[in-house]
């Protein structure tokens, strides 16, 4: 199928940007969503932090994380042959029920994964090390 290798959206048919996205997720797992922060500012900052030395996002990190980002579902449809059996917002109401069965937006904080592999573990540890 020419997939291998590549990374697909893979939801119902409807097309969300980003910001959608997590607002829908965040509204199921009763967290408040991210605030729409303040670019200019954020690129100024990275590029004096970039001047001084000093340490947190450069410009092409916060470049990166300011663009908007569009979650579209119809290449995992064409390539794969995916077909959603649950749409988004269905989806969302089983999360939200699923979250409300463990004891809410706490209680999944306090949950702990356990990496599956050394690998994955050196993963977190770099990426940890990187913001």
């Amino acid at each position: 199928s020419g997939a291998g290798g590549k990374s697909f959206h893979v939801f119902d048919g409807e097309a969300l940007t980003a910001r959608e996205f997590l607002g829908k997720l965040c509204a199921a797992i009763g967290v408040t969503p991210p605030v729409r922060g303040v670019y200019m500012f954020a690129y100024a900052a990275a590029w004096l932090r970039e001047q001084t030395g000093s340490a947190g996002l450069r410009r092409a990190e916060v470049a990166r994380r300011g663009r908007s980002a569009l979650f579209d579902g119809l290449a995992a449809a064409t390539q794969l042959g995916f077909q959603p059996r649950v749409g988004i917002d269905a989806g969302m109401a089983a999360l939200k029920a699923w979250v409300e069965q463990q004891g809410g937006p706490a209680a999944l904080a306090r949950l702990e994964r356990a990496p599956t592999s050394a690998a994955e573990a050196e993963l977190y540890a770099r990426l940890a090390e990187s913001t």
